[in-house]
């Protein structure tokens, strides 16, 4: 008889090797069990990329992107802006054509009608006291285009009791003023 052999199965086992616990020598004489013992593994560092702190996402980049967008046209339209609104103020306060026109007693024998305006590189001032007018034109060394806006201002500049006339005109840093002679008006001249 032939000894029938079965051949010999070899199963894989479903036991893991457990990795032995390593304690540190502090606790050495503590048993395994109790609270304060330090249980370390060895295991292998895992690593990580680092982390960027200052990394600028997409939404961040988006967000300062419409920022400075708006900041520079919030500055062109500031100082472009603000001349336009000038002119355009100006416009609807005077016209097309600002004149500034006054009412006072300079006493030139009635009430003086004073009107103030820009021609070219001349400022014209002119005085109407009933039917009589007066005109006086000065001649300054810039041109004055697009005309512009004249003011007038009523004070005793040379302190003789009589109130003299000052014209301002917008662009321009100093003041013309015009002394009262009692009968009409000159200008004044820089002493």
């Amino acid at each position: 008889m032939i000894d029938e052999q079965r051949p010999t199965v070899l199963r894989a086992s479903r036991v893991r090797p457990i990795q032995p616990d390593t304690y540190d020598d502090l606790d050495a004489d503590v048993k395994p069990h109790s609270s304060a013992l330090r249980v370390s593994r060895q295991t292998e560092p895992i690593t990580q990329p680092p982390v960027n702190r200052y990394r600028i996402t997409g939404v961040w980049c988006k967000g300062l992107l419409i920022l400075v967008i708006a900041l520079g046209i919030f500055l062109v339209g500031d100082t472009a802006g603000y001349a336009a609104w000038i002119t355009i103020s100006n416009h609807l306060r005077y016209g097309d054509y600002p004149t500034a026109q006054m009412n006072v007693n300079l006493g030139h024998n009635g009430i003086s009608h004073l009107t103030a305006y820009t021609v070219g590189n001349e400022i014209v001032l002119t005085e109407q006291v009933g039917n009589k007018l007066t005109p006086y034109a000065i001649k300054v060394g810039t041109k004055l285009e697009p005309p512009r806006v004249v003011s007038i201002m009523i004070a005793d500049v040379n302190l003789d009791k009589k109130p003299d006339v000052l014209l301002h005109v917008d662009g321009l840093t100093q003041s013309i003023i015009f002394d009262n002679t009692g009968t009409g008006l000159s200008l004044a001249l820089a002493k």
